[in-house]
């Protein structure tokens, strides 16, 4: 005979799985294999009322009108203008604002949800999100695979480019900037989190937090200029990323592997990774990363390797500080030299660094 304990215990377990298998997911089309259907992993975004919104969105047209009344599929050239958010797009659109139209939310929430696929956002201003990190405020989330963003321009928005679980997305040409507030609590300018086979290139992200990429796989990083952030790029238990031909600047590290495999680092310039921490090139428990033809120039530490193994290196470090530094550098020069992650970290430069304009 089945005591109570025991029925009250075997009730729990019938209950906690019928919890597991109606649980709040959607289907997703091209899921790499074993990622599964996707799940809503947001937390609920809060709703404001427009009197708790900044005053210089009263008296704009909400652009929601605009996305609801668009067919699926169609293309949507808003009149150039400034429209108040937020904006939720849950069906495939083009919208191509022409860099002339702005979205503005006022200082709350987040500017615009892309929970769909297969459409293109281009030529919007998206500005005025939240300070939240709990809900992880922003100036624009996707949420689908196979979308276009492109030559937005992102500001004082506490994140800028969210992708959670969203595939074979182009993200290229946009321009982020978060809030004006201490490094460590701005927002990431752009984040990656289970997102796997992505284009990022050309985009510019300066006064921001974090470029990461958590458990994103096989993305490629492309032409991208970042400035005066934390890291330029920090990896976390993502795997054969690509960073080629991006400029850093001013970061306090500059490309970051921890607990990675694979992966490939090449023809980039770290510059000016300093202070305390600085790091132009750093592994933690990372190996089989391919380091090639990068400029790196007066960083703390060259390439750092801590428990990581198996990475090769061709890369050129600059041994002085530069006598001069131009408003907007070139590449120098490629010169060969050796450094293995598994020896003591290569100091760039130990003078001191020139005035920055």
């Amino acid at each position: 005979m089945i005591r109570l304990p025991q029925l009250a215990r075997l009730g729990l377990a019938t209950t906690l799985l019928l919890v597991l298998t109606t649980g709040n997911t959607e289907p997703q089309g091209d899921v790499p294999a074993g990622m599964g259907a996707r799940a809503n992993v947001d937390r609920p975004k809060p709703t404001f009322m427009l009197h708790e919104r900044d005053k210089r969105v009263h008296g704009l047209k909400p652009f929601q009108d605009l996305i609801d009344k668009a067919p699926a599929g169609s293309l949507l050239k808003p009149p150039p203008g400034s429209y108040s958010g937020p904006v939720t797009i849950n069906k495939p659109l083009t919208i191509d604002g022409g860099g002339q139209v702005t979205i503005d939310s006022g200082d709350r929430g987040t500017v615009m949800v892309l929970d769909a696929s297969d459409s293109t956002i281009r030529g919007i201003h998206l500005t005025g999100s939240g300070d939240s990190h709990d809900t992880d405020d922003s100036c624009l989330d996707v949420r689908g695979n196979h979308n276009t963003i492109e030559n937005l321009e992102l500001d004082n928005c506490l994140f800028g480019l969210d992708l959670k679980q969203s595939n074979n997305n182009t993200i290229r040409g946009n321009s982020i900037r978060s809030k004006d507030r201490e490094l460590g609590v701005r927002g990431d300018g752009l984040r990656l989190w289970y997102s796997n086979d992505n284009l990022i290139e050309k985009n510019q992200i300066i006064d921001s937090r974090d470029m990461v990429a958590w458990y994103s796989h096989k993305n490629v990083f492309r032409d991208n200029i970042g400035k005066r952030s934390r890291y330029s790029i920090h990896f976390m238990f993502a795997n054969d990323n690509v960073v080629e031909r991006n400029e850093f600047y001013d970061n306090a590290v500059g490309v970051y592997f921890m607990y990675t495999e694979g992966g490939l680092v090449r023809d980039n310039i770290i510059s000016h990774a300093t202070g305390a921490t600085g790091m132009g090139i750093g592994f933690k428990e990372a190996s089989g990363t391919i380091i090639e033809n990068n400029e790196i120039i007066y960083c703390g530490v060259g390439i750092g390797s801590d428990l990581s193994r198996t990475t090769r290196s061709s890369t050129a470090a600059s041994a002085s500080a530069p006598t001069s530094r131009p408003s907007s550098p070139t590449a120098p020069s490629k010169s060969a030299a050796t450094a293995s992650p598994t020896t003591a970290p290569a100091s760039c430069s130990t003078a001191k660094p020139a005035a920055t304009t």
